[in-house]
């Protein structure tokens, strides 16, 4: 049980205390380094590369991270919509749009020969197909 006026997590004021501490020491430290190789002796960086300078090429092309997610990611990802591209768009959908302007073009090819521009014909064909339903809707 908690005692009477205790807060109810003890130590956490203190972890507060501490990382607040923790974190101000690494500003401070980080801050004296960059005087110290920067301002006080600035020619110790340059040694530092020179002796060191495939660790250095590393570290100044950033351990080559954006290389590495350029091919990964970036050039698999250009690869994949390429394909996808190429397979889908091109045969699926153009496919399909081709297609139906395909059957259009067939089906006008063919009423245009059924097509005499004579109004007795039509008549004759609007009749027959009065009789054709009405045949079906009495005897069927």
């Amino acid at each position: 049980a908690k005692a009477a006026g205790m807060p109810a997590h003890e130590g956490e004021a203190g972890m507060k205390t501490v990382l607040m501490a923790v974190a101000i020491l690494m500003g401070l430290s980080g801050i004296f380094t960059a005087w110290f190789f920067y301002v006080k002796f600035p020619g110790i960086p340059a040694s530092i590369a020179g002796s060191l300078k495939g660790a250095w090429k590393v570290s100044y092309n950033k351990f080559y991270f954006d290389e590495l997610y350029d091919m990964v990611f970036v050039r698999a990802s250009i690869n994949f919509v390429k394909a996808l591209w190429r397979g889908f768009d091109v045969l699926v959908i153009d496919g399909m749009v081709n297609g139906v302007a395909t059957v259009l073009q067939a089906t006008g090819r063919t009423s245009r020969l059924l097509q005499s521009g004579q109004l007795q014909h039509y008549a004759l064909v609007m009749a027959l197909g009065i009789f054709i339903i009405v045949s079906a809707y009495l005897f069927f």
